[in-house]
């Protein structure tokens, strides 16, 4: 007779079983390192963006949050606002669109906002999101010290402090 034992079969898929146990968890960890990236590429760019709009109009931009649901796990769409009419400077209500703002992608898993202090020479911006739908908010921040003292102003969606000017940096507790 040929063919195999059951012994054998069951060696195989115990030895299946550890690979997949040992194969999971790092597909997990990579998935959610990449989604990081995600924030990282988009903070850079929105930081890029704001330089050049100051060196516009001497303001930088306050930015409603996009996309304005909150992403689960699996994303939310970007939502291109028309611009803002007149000097943006003295108008409120901005959006990403004032800054020339698209993400590459439109499903995006994070959150992004800006907020600026009183006279506008200062902002923060902040990247947002539950990417595993596991309730634990991941939270990078990016702000500005101009001035030097220490006064960036607060995450716009989530208050947390900004301790590390001109760099993007993790504020969350989730781990990946």
């Amino acid at each position: 007779m040929r063919g195999f034992t059951l012994i054998e079969l069951m060696i195989v898929v115990a030895i299946l079983g550890i690979l997949a146990a040992l194969a999971i968890p790092n597909y997990v960890h990579y998935t959610m390192r990449a989604r990081q990236t995600e924030a990282t590429t988009m903070l850079g760019s929105i930081r890029a963006r704001q330089i050049s709009f100051y060196s516009t109009w001497d303001c930088f931009v306050v930015a409603a949050p996009n996309p304005p649901a909150f992403p689960s796990g699996s994303g939310a769409n970007w939502v291109v606002a028309p611009p803002t009419p007149g000097n943006p400077c003295q108008v409120g209500g901005h959006t990403f669109t004032d800054l020339d703002m698209r993400p590459n992608s439109t499903l995006l898993h994070y959150q992004y906002a800006c907020a600026i202090n009183a006279t506008r020479t200062e902002y923060s911006c902040n990247a947002r999101g539950d990417l595993d739908s596991d309730g634990q908010i991941f939270e990078m921040l990016m702000c500005t010290d101009n001035a030097g003292g220490g006064l960036a102003p607060p995450s716009p969606t989530a208050a947390s402090a900004c301790g590390f000017p001109f760099e993007i940096h993790r504020v969350s507790i989730a781990r990946y």
